[in-house]
């Protein structure tokens, strides 16, 4: 229940704060916030950050794909469509990782139950957001921004 109220919640508070903030900034008071709370728990738990280049690189490269750039093509989305909407299209996210996994999960094969389950969810979320992506326009770029975020 944590999750869901912390997860479905963000959806809503970047649709209220784009209507007076600008995305970039959204998207880095964001992670700015979350960095210092992620520091904090490991130095709370006896733990230090890394100091080594190396390792800076890589968190750089992971922070910028996996973090900065979909927040920011979510926020940037969310301008033109509301956050359920903006919800709904972040349901492809776990359909996209079962048919990844399959690929680069060893145990994790599909099946008739899984391509069933994925036809279902993938048909569904077409069906709510068939709307959204018909008729061009900027909604029709935001959504695509969102979807390309979750993917």
């Amino acid at each position: 229940m944590v999750l869901v109220a912390l997860w479905g919640t963000s959806f809503m508070f970047t649709a209220i704060s784009v209507k007076t903030v600008d995305p970039a900034s959204v998207v880095f008071y964001r992670l700015t916030l979350g960095a210092i709370v992620l520091a904090l728990v490991v130095y709370a738990r006896g733990h230090s950050i890394p100091f080594e280049w190396r390792a800076w690189g890589g968190f750089l490269i992971m922070a910028i794909a996996g973090n900065a750039l979909p927040f920011f093509l979510i926020t940037w989305g969310q301008q033109s469509v509301d956050s359920g909407v903006a919800g709904m299209i972040m349901a492809i996210m776990p359909l996209l990782t079962m048919v990844f996994a399959h690929y680069f999960v060893a145990d994790e094969k599909l099946n008739h139950y899984k391509l069933i389950g994925f036809t279902l969810g993938i048909t569904g979320v077409i069906l709510l957001l068939g709307p959204v992506f018909e008729g061009g326009g900027r909604e029709f770029w935001s959504g695509l921004a969102i979807f390309t975020a979750a993917s």
